[in-house]
């Protein structure tokens, strides 16, 4: 949930800013290494991944949201039994919707920024995407970063977009027939879709998340690697990584 470490975002706003400049870490063309919560996950033959040589843009790049964007949105996910965002985070907190809201509000201050940023760099922003609108990204651009809620049910793992719960199999259905290339799924325990994406589209490369994420934080992640990819000549796989390290914990 996002509400408890958007205290923190800022620690990763002043911890993450040195990234850019390459203080942190040095500016090697691999991925050697990567923390617990992070895993690039390429296919047998990655072209889309670390082994692909080039570089990337913001402009290649495309970012879907499928959160509430607004108060009214988000309370009425809390009156939809289609969601499970709102309602889950009522039932962990012992809240309303209307109690939680400004806690959200302040989570999706980040949301908005994050969107701006990437706007303004190029890139291909959907803020309260549909399964339609994602679909349009990943059939337009070669790399999509997908921030969504994740929930496990008795008949499967569900992604939550504006227009409500899917089987994430729908993800890999979705796809380009041949889809070559980066998917970034910024969502909680996302790993568990690796096998079911990378199965059909081999060539596919999948970053995703072993444990829950917190959402205002990885949003903040995903600006500091923007603004690699928009000063350095080199791949998104690896600037994400480099962000990744530098926000793992020693």
């Amino acid at each position: 949930m996002p509400a408890e470490t958007v205290q923190t975002t800022e620690l990763y706003e002043a911890a993450l800013a040195d990234v850019v400049s390459g203080a942190a870490h040095n500016h090697g063309t691999g991925v050697e290494e990567t923390p617990p919560s992070f895993s690039p996950v390429p296919g047998p033959r990655a072209n889309g991944g670390v082994m692909r040589r080039g570089h990337d843009a913001p402009r290649d790049c495309g970012l879907a949201i499928t959160l509430p964007f607004g108060r009214e949105p988000f309370l009425a996910d809390a009156r939809n039994a289609g969601k499970d965002f709102v309602r889950s985070w009522e039932a962990a907190s012992g809240l309303s919707a209307g109690r939680l809201w400004p806690k959200y509000a302040r989570m999706l201050e980040h949301a908005n920024l994050a969107c701006a940023e990437a706007r303004d760099l190029g890139v291909a922003v959907a803020a309260g995407a549909t399964l339609d609108a994602w679909t349009e990204l990943v059939a337009s651009k070669r790399i999509v970063t997908l921030v969504a809620h994740w929930t496990e049910r008795a008949d499967g793992d569900w992604i939550e977009f504006a227009d409500g719960l899917v089987p994430v199999d729908t993800l890999t259905s979705r796809l380009p027939r041949g889809y070559n290339g980066v998917l970034d799924l910024a969502t909680c325990q996302s790993t568990r879709a690796v096998a079911s994406i990378t199965r059909v589209h081999r060539r596919c490369t999948v970053l995703a998340n072993h444990e829950e994420t917190e959402i205002d934080a990885r949003l903040v992640m995903y600006r500091q690697t923007l603004r690699i990819l928009a000063t350095e000549h080199t791949i998104y796989v690896n600037a994400s990584a480099r962000v990744h390290l530098a926000a793992a914990p020693v």
